[in-house]
């Protein structure tokens, strides 16, 4: 699933998660991916974007474990 994600293959992850904007705040994006099926690893992923550059993956399963994964620019 994340590399769905950072692949950019956004039609098959419709496919499988209901998309929703839940927060914006200037060139900030929040995007919260519901899974359509309870067979789903996954429970729950927040996407940020910063400045269209995702800045921040969150991922919680089945168990309630989140990991967070930040993407820090080089410039």
């Amino acid at each position: 699933m994340p590399a769905l994600i950072l692949n950019g293959q956004v039609d098959e992850l419709r496919e499988t998660y209901k998309i929703r904007l839940i927060h914006e705040e200037g060139d900030n994006k929040l995007f919260e991916l519901l899974p359509k099926s309870d067979q789903e690893i996954f429970t729950r992923v927040r996407l940020l974007f910063t400045e269209g550059v995702i800045a921040e993956l969150q991922l919680e399963d089945s168990l309630g474990q989140r990991s967070s994964v930040q993407f820090l620019s080089s410039s």
